[in-house]
């Protein structure tokens, strides 16, 4: 049921105002298909809780940081050169995770152990 209704309320989204289309109108399917595929221990449960799309989740924050001025950069260089918007689409995802990844696992760990660290002292006294 959480397809169909994902599906079809991708289908009738061009029907519908943008400005409700971009706040609310996928809220009801993206809601049921989740529940519906984390409630459970299902395979698609343990397939999201598997160590790489657990790694990509944690790293999603660096992603979203990161994502709009890597593209810029990658365009700048590949400016030159002819490529298909799908092909700049999978280079753009690839490089992005993998920095995404990096900077999570350098960065972001580090920060937070050195915040552990930090609250633990203030709060031990």
């Amino acid at each position: 049921i959480s397809y169909i209704l994902l599906f079809l309320s991708m289908y009738f989204a061009e029907s519908v105002p943008e400005s409700f289309r971009m706040s609310l109108f996928f809220l009801p399917a993206i809601s049921l298909f989740f529940y519906a595929h984390l409630s459970d221990c299902t395979y698609v449960s343990k397939f999201y809780s598997s160590q790489s799309l657990v790694l990509l989740g944690n790293a999603s924050f660096a992603f979203y940081l990161i994502h709009v001025p890597l593209i810029g950069i990658l365009r700048n260089i590949l400016a030159g050169h002819t490529i298909d918007d799908f092909s700049f689409f999978i280079l753009c995802l690839t490089v992005i995770s993998f920095l995404s990844i990096g900077t999570h696992l350098t960065y972001e760990k580090w920060a937070e152990r050195k915040l552990k660290i930090y609250i633990y002292k203030l709060t031990s006294y």
